[in-house]
């Protein structure tokens, strides 16, 4: 398996392992450690047909302990049969002298073939593991749960929470005679009723009821309750789709009866979202690798009350939510709290926040843009301008702050340097944006002309694309303007990933900006962190190739690229000066120096190609005083990426990132930070200042006095 070393024919590992996938690989590929390259292996297998997929598997089985464990893990998988022939060749396993590979069987027969659980427990080796036990928890069979309480020890020893994945309300009536003590103990631990166990309760329970109280008992018969929690049930399933339907159902959480109803209807959603999630693909097979686990139905009432109604009343406190909106409220609240998969949990609070950030009463009829940009209307477009000049002065003019002159300043800029510079945009990745407004902002971006991708994978980051510029000036005024608007104002220290698109393929010459940047302006925060850290970065690796490029306009000669390079090693930082946060002006260098250096590469000036080749040579020539590692990175082919933000063991084979772990390891150890940022940074500013004494003699383009006009501009407001 290996990488191509031309830039353009540089394919992400992921992809490449993909192609190389064929019968005779695909076990190989399984035993892999990364766990990304298993789940392609295992997408592959389902495509297969049945009787080929099981003679590779049953193969896979008999090849080993390493061979037999990782086709252990793909059985796992809902898509792939587990035919009779298979199923006879793993269940003796469960006697297998290695606790993994025991392990690895009973994971396969909890999920595909529940039936054979019984002789797991019926086995002293597996009986007497721990783990095993836990993992039979997920057999869905409710049989289990008497055996597994005698294997846990109960009642000397208590079992573990996830023997309630196991328990329903109707097989707790129906045990209650036979096993009362186990079955109480059960009741009231995972939360089905918090008082005494009555004929009542007992009753409630038979038909179904998630969870019976008092007042359910008080108020009439017990069925008569079941259709109502059904409807309260549907109304907290996420994005189900006859909104309309369910708000017809109200909901008075001040009643004790209507209380009892929606725990019992959070606890009954709650199991049905995991059966669902029990019966689909395992996390270890998929590209977020987090386990569904229940939210609340295996757990006692208090808990249950303590996320649902706890918490939700503090969130209400915290977004002004009073009053009788408070009852929809908790509804809403619960769909989030009832998503147990991290990203879309992430997107769902959100979204609830946005909805109710200081709506008082009721949900906002404000338009989440509205909370941003209140009665704004951007003016006019001018069609001198970029787009991404166009979106600064409405940004501008959404700040309040005169746009007229901004606006022309910006189009003579755009005018002068088009003849010259190619077009340029930047990706800022903010992560600490104001959870509240996060919705709000991800409206209002887009009204101003900056895409704003979704990133709920990378924990909620807010990202704000501003698309390409004939000029570096409007991008140097993007980050103080959305300081100034207080989207980056959240915490008192803030870093922040900016990546640069520079239109036209840069090819190998792409080190020689990439390269420097890996020292100059670094991140303090970063120095120390582990390689898993650079997960997210080398995914794309820490130069890629887009080939969604944005024409601009006759006013450029670069209109005829098919690609942007884009550069993924910079950043922005705001630092806490005289008690309010300050944008540093590092990333005005950054810009600066990538637009003008890779605007020469691709320039037909002969001088402006020179400047920059003497500047790669001098790279190549410092370098070289350095330890050998410096030389092996800068030599490397920056292109390489593995195609996956997580998988840290892909991580581990791209050439590229071992040569960066090394030259890391040489600084920390030497403590040369400080050195080879130095190094880097003066040679930069150094062949920065010819090319720009070239720019104003030959071509007429003033650097210096268009970056002094921008600084007098910040120092005004």
């Amino acid at each position: 398996m290996t990488l191509q070393n031309h830039h353009g024919d540089t394919p992400p590992l992921l992809a490449t392992i993909t192609r190389q996938l064929t019968t005779r690989t695909v076990l190989t590929i399984l035993n892999s450690e990364s766990n990304a390259a298993r789940r392609v292996a295992t997408e592959w297998l389902t495509r297969l047909p049945a009787d080929d997929a099981t003679q590779l598997l049953f193969r896979g089985l008999n090849a080993g302990e390493t061979g037999c464990l990782s086709v252990l893990r793909v059985l796992r998988h809902p898509d792939l049969e587990l035919t009779e022939r298979l199923r006879q060749r793993v269940l003796p396993l469960l006697k297998h002298n290695r606790p993994e590979v025991r392990r690895a069987a009973v994971a396969v027969i909890a999920r595909r073939s529940p039936e054979d659980a019984q002789l797991i427990l019926e086995d002293s080796l597996c009986r007497n593991d721990f783990e095993i036990l836990r993992m039979l928890c997920w057999a869905d069979d409710p049989k289990l749960i008497l055996p597994l309480l005698a294997a846990f020890g109960f009642p000397r020893r208590t079992p573990p929470p996830c023997i309630g994945f196991l328990v329903t309300a109707p097989w707790l009536a129906e045990n209650h005679a036979t096993a009362p003590a186990a079955v109480e103990w059960l009741i009231r631990e995972c939360g089905y009723c918090e008082q005494p166990v009555t004929e009542d309760v007992v009753e409630l329970l038979s038909i179904g009821l998630a969870y019976a109280g008092s007042t359910m008992s008080a108020n009439g018969p017990a069925d008569k309750w079941v259709e109502r929690v059904r409807a309260l049930s549907w109304r907290l399933i996420p994005d189900a789709a006859d909104a309309a339907l369910r708000d017809r159902v109200p909901l008075d959480l001040r009643d004790p009866l209507d209380e009892a109803l929606f725990l019992a209807a959070v606890r009954d959603t709650d199991r049905m979202q995991f059966a669902i999630a029990r019966a689909g693909v395992p996390a270890e097979l998929t590209r977020f690798q987090t386990e569904a686990v229940p939210v609340c139905f295996h757990t006692p009432t208090r808990h249950v009350r303590r996320l649902f109604l706890t918490d939700s009343a503090t969130m209400a406190d915290e977004l002004s939510v009073n009053g009788d909106a408070q009852n929809q409220f908790v509804m809403d609240h619960a769909r989030v709290v009832l998503e147990s998969a991290p990203e879309r949990k992430i997107a769902a609070d959100r979204a609830l926040r946005t909805r109710w950030f200081q709506s008082t009463k009721q949900p906002s009829a404000m338009s989440p843009r509205s909370r941003i940009l209140g009665d704004f209307q951007p003016s006019p477009r001018d069609s001198k301008l970029s787009p991404c000049a166009q979106s600064v002065c409405w940004l501008a003019e959404s700040a309040g702050l005169n746009a007229v002159p901004l606006t022309r300043w910006l189009a003579d800029c755009e005018q002068r340097w088009s003849k010259f510079a190619v077009p340029i945009g930047i990706e800022l990745q903010i992560p600490n944006a104001d959870p509240n407004l996060f919705g709000a902002w991800k409206e209002a971006l887009p009204d101003l002309g900056i895409p704003s991708p979704d990133r709920p994978e990378f924990g909620g980051t807010l990202e704000a694309a501003f698309r390409p510029a004939r000029s570096f000036h409007a991008l140097l005024l993007a980050p103080l303007l959305l300081q100034r608007r207080q989207l980056i104002s959240r915490e008192p220290a803030q870093e922040m990933t900016m990546h640069i698109s520079l239109q036209g393929d840069l090819g190998p010459a792409a080190r020689t900006l990439a390269f420097p940047q890996l020292f100059i302006h670094s991140s303090q925060r970063l120095r120390n962190r582990p390689n898993s850290a650079m997960t997210r970065v080398m995914s794309k690796g820490l130069v890629h190739r887009n080939r969604d490029v944005e024409q601009l306009g006759s006013l450029l000669a670069f209109d005829s690229a098919t690609v942007r390079t884009e550069l993924r090693m910079f950043r922005v930082f705001g630092n806490i000066l005289d008690q309010r946060l300050v944008i540093s002006p590092t990333y005005v260098d950054d810009i600066v120096a990538t637009h003008m250096f890779g605007s020469a590469m691709l320039s037909k000036c002969v001088a402006c190609q020179t400047i920059v080749e003497e500047y790669r040579q001098q790279i190549e020539l410092e370098t070289a005083q350095l330890s050998p590692e410096f030389s092996r990175l800068l030599n490397s082919n920056f292109y390489e990426s593995t195609g996956d933000p997580r998988d840290e063991v892909l991580l581990q084979t791209l050439p590229i990132f071992r040569a960066w772990s090394d030259v890391r390891k040489v600084v920390r150890q030497r403590n040369l930070h400080d050195e080879v940022e130095g190094l880097f940074g003066q040679l930069r500013a150094r062949h920065l200042s010819q090319l720009s004494d070239h720019l104003a003699l030959a071509h007429g383009l003033d650097l210096a006095q268009d970056l002094d006009a921008f600084t007098q501009w910040r120092d005004d407001q």
